[in-house]
């Protein structure tokens, strides 16, 4: 890719990128304030104790297989197909398991509630599994734009959806519903406008080749995750649900400005730099300006 090309991606990347990112957190940060004065802090609080489960279980349904892709200059169909596939045998593995240990993770916390609720949520990494690979290839194309229209329609319209619940007396289904909407209207949005499908393919060279990147990232964000998840584990644990629910929404809002510019530099330096790295000397010039 030509230098000029590629210095006019990278900006138009990290502009839209922080249009995103804004826009997600601006409407989150101010439906959440509504949301939360309807809400107890108890109902945050039940959620939170299955953040590490929760966690946990969408990286080992990625697997770094998504950074693999954006890093792999010779990528074929056969790549998609497979991550996809991988993805997806995942995520129903995960969710039988946190089906039925369910009733273990609620008696842990004395919350009898949390049977149903981890049930339900982890709903969520099947419905996921099913936009993984096309949110990578949106990356991999440095399409930030379309990337940010479909993130914040639906975290907008989750937003209002559990706005709208919370004001009925949903409870803690409301965050639930809002997680789950979320997860949903950005399939429907990929599938209509990226149009992507897999093939019927489910390579092992493939997998092996991507895997050998990608578990290196497994145990380092397996390893972040722990460390970020872990007092919410702990104070679940040993405090109850309402004293959880104040912790998991300072810390969300404490960590909104402090992530927002490394997600972005991320999301959009990953790609850029994955796209010329055979080409050492542009590569260095690259991250010398960063």
């Amino acid at each position: 890719m030509p230098t000029s090309n590629l210095k006019q991606k990278t900006t138009r990347g990290l502009i839209w990128s922080f249009i995103e990112k804004f826009s997600m957190y601006g409407i989150q940060f101010i439906l959440g304030l509504f949301i939360a004065r309807i809400l107890e802090p108890s109902h945050y609080g039940l959620v939170g104790m299955l953040a590490i489960f929760m966690a946990f279980s969408a990286i080992f349904i990625d697997s770094g297989f998504a950074r693999a892709l954006i890093q792999k200059q010779d990528r074929t169909e056969a790549d998609f197909s497979t991550v996809f596939y991988f993805n997806l045998i995942i995520s129903l593995v995960l969710y039988g398991i946190l089906f039925f240990s369910a009733p273990l993770i609620a008696n842990f916390y004395g919350e009898p509630q949390l049977v149903l609720i981890t049930r339900v949520l982890s709903l969520n990494f099947v419905i996921q599994a099913f936009n993984i690979v096309q949110l990578t290839k949106l990356a991999i194309e440095m399409d930030f734009k379309t990337r940010a229209i479909i993130n914040t329609f639906s975290v907008l319209i989750s937003g209002v959806l559990a706005l709208v619940m919370a004001y009925n007396g949903c409870g803690v289904w409301s965050l639930i519903a809002q997680t789950l909407t979320k997860t949903g209207i950005t399939i429907l949005l990929l599938l209509f406008i990226k149009r992507w499908m897999p093939k019927l393919i489910f390579s092992v060279s493939s997998f092996r080749s991507l895997f050998r990147f990608g578990s290196k990232l497994l145990l380092a964000s397996s390893l972040s995750s722990l460390m970020y998840n872990l007092y919410s584990f702990l104070i679940g644990k040993y405090f109850s649900a309402k004293q959880l629910g104040y912790y998991t929404k300072s810390l969300y809002f404490t960590n909104i400005i402090a992530s927002t510019a490394s997600e972005v530099l991320h999301n959009v330096t990953f790609p850029v730099m994955s796209s010329v790295q055979d080409e050492q000397e542009r590569l260095t010039n690259i991250y010398r300006k960063l």
